[in-house]
């Protein structure tokens, strides 16, 4: 097999940015997302990628390395370079719909990219359309409000203003009243919503969907640093009783956007990797999901350390396996930047069986 992966921040999305205005953060969790993907990727399969040249990577020579022209159309390079490729892993932040429009330029073009489909991508990166189908799902989320939008009552514990199609904790902010957060988003431009702040620990967990089964990864602690919301990175495994908590309610979110009985009967269509964050209060009756994301995230970078198997061939079909922890790691700690830090142990081996995918009637 031979797949594509493209990156935006080091594939060449920021090509035509100078490189003093470059989004430092955004642009090391997407450099750490990709080594990572190549990585894996490359052990079961040839692996072709574009680079932004002016930026340092550590990519295997291996790989097939294609430089970006600035001056041209991304997608046109991207699509040129996944020609001869059997798959396509796409990584792009939501803001602008740019992974939704990455995603329908290749299929367009009929390429295999592991990824929703339109609608689930479309639900995911409209974080106010999100919120209404958390809702509606019954599934614990914190209440959102769009523009000329506003509670009848406010609340004591504070508020969210952040971007409506937003990547990561991006220009979010907390304010102490609704009234502040509304004031504050008259003022600037584009799409916002502001949302109810729920306190307690930031948590996320990953599964890879395929047609066949859900196989969810381990979950991780998120290190989360106000007032902004800079992410700082992550550690795993957490104890049982906070894992069983997170992909409880996270398979409950997935459930609410995907169609799991439709999976089987597109096989061409797999769902790939999908990033849930959540936030667990004190009390578990008030844990809440907070966004779902439609690609690979950040802790991937650590999370692949604690498993046996490798992610990239189960995302790629490649291994339909039940996912196997790495018995001689027993947690990893990472950074915002991806650098990692893997603690050993002596442990015996334990393995994570997959959610089956109910048969189609």
């Amino acid at each position: 097999m031979q797949v594509f992966i493209g990156e935006y921040t080091i594939g060449g999305g920021l090509a035509s940015t100078p490189l003093a205005s470059l989004p430092q953060s955004l642009l090391a969790e997407g450099t750490a997302m990709h080594h990572a993907i190549c990585e894996d990727a490359s052990r079961c399969a040839r692996v072709v990628t574009t680079i932004d040249s002016r930026l340092p990577h550590r990519i295997d020579d291996s790989i097939q390395t294609i430089p970006v022209d600035s001056s041209a159309d991304l997608i046109s390079q991207w699509l040129a370079a996944s020609a001869d490729c059997d798959a396509a892993i796409l990584i792009a932040p939501e803001s602008d719909r740019l992974l939704y429009k990455l995603v329908a330029a290749f299929r367009g073009f009929g390429r295999n990219v592991i990824a929703g489909n339109a609608n689930f991508l479309a639900s995911a990166t409209d974080k106010l359309q999100l919120s209404q189908r958390l809702r509606e799902a019954k599934i614990p989320h914190p209440i959102s409000f769009g523009p000329r939008q506003a509670p009848q009552k406010t609340r004591d514990k504070g508020w969210i203003l952040k971007p409506n199609d937003g990547c990561g904790a991006i220009e979010i902010q907390r304010f102490g009243s609704f009234t502040h957060a509304d004031n504050q988003r008259r003022r600037r431009s584009g799409d916002w919503i502001i949302q109810a702040y729920h306190p307690g620990q930031a948590v996320s967990i990953a599964a890879i969907v395929t047609p066949s089964a859900i196989h969810w990864l381990p979950a991780c602690l998120q290190k989360i640093e106000s007032p902004c919301f800079t992410y700082h990175g992550g550690k795993c495994p957490l104890p049982a009783a906070i894992v069983d908590r997170t992909e409880s309610l996270a398979a409950a979110a997935l459930d609410a956007l995907i169609d799991r009985s439709s999976l089987c009967d597109d096989a061409a269509s797999p769902v790939g990797y999908v990033g849930i964050d959540l936030v667990l209060a004190d009390d578990p009756r008030n844990d809440v999901v907070i966004e779902i994301n439609p690609r690979l995230t950040t802790s991937y970078v650590g999370v692949r350390h604690l498993m046996k198997s490798n992610l990239a061939a189960t995302m790629l079909g490649l291994d339909a396996a039940p996912l196997t922890l790495d018995p001689s790691v027993s947690a990893v700690r990472w950074d915002g930047a991806g650098q990692v830090d893997i603690s050993p142990t002596g442990s015996g081996p334990c393995r994570r069986n997959p959610s089956k995918i109910p048969q189609s009637q």
